[in-house]
């Protein structure tokens, strides 16, 4: 009988730490895992010319492809369905005050509806010029979005330099 006992609360004992072990490293997954999966490509290809659009923003000028000649700009594009969007938005932020970026060198592009895009756009004030579309709306089909968020690169020539799904990579991005 005290073998029986023994060997029921070895087998407990290894059950328990067999769990904890698991559980740690699902943690470890999980807090890696944006590293560790590859990015979605979306967004216009490297060097391509950035596609012609012309949208409304927030405080009624009218923002073109002609808008951003002769310096270099940044696309946002976020979605209030988009579970990561909101969290990117202080890292886009941040990529805005290290690069010197004035409001006119970034649009934001918020796809969806409600009282979600003015969240955005109030996390966005003073730093970037605010489009609100309606999911997937001319903006984001003209620039080929896929995966929300999406940031696109635009060097002074009028080329796309970069273009990234995930907030990753702003900071290494200037």
């Amino acid at each position: 009988m005290p073998f029986l006992i023994a060997a029921v609360v070895l087998v407990g004992a290894i059950a328990v730490l067999n769990l904890l072990l698991t559980m740690a490293v699902i943690r470890r997954l999980r807090k890696n895992e944006s590293a560790m999966s590859p990015m979605m490509e979306s967004g216009p290809p490297k060097g391509s010319p950035v596609p012609e659009f012309t949208a409304e923003a927030t405080d009624g000028t009218t923002v073109t492809a002609a808008s951003f000649a002769g310096q270099s700009a940044v696309m946002a594009f976020f979605s209030t369905t988009c579970s990561a969007c909101k969290p990117a938005v202080p890292r886009l932020v941040a990529h805005i005050d290290a690069n010197g970026l004035k409001p006119q060198q970034v649009v934001a592009v918020i796809n969806g509806e409600g009282d979600e895009q003015a969240e955005f756009t109030e996390l966005l004030k003073d730093k970037a010029t605010v489009v609100w579309e309606s999911e997937m709306g001319e903006v984001t089909a003209a620039f080929t979005v896929s995966a929300f968020p999406t940031f696109v690169h635009i060097g002074s020539d009028g080329k796309v330099d970069k273009s990234h799904s995930g907030a990753n990579e702003l900071a290494g991005a200037a």
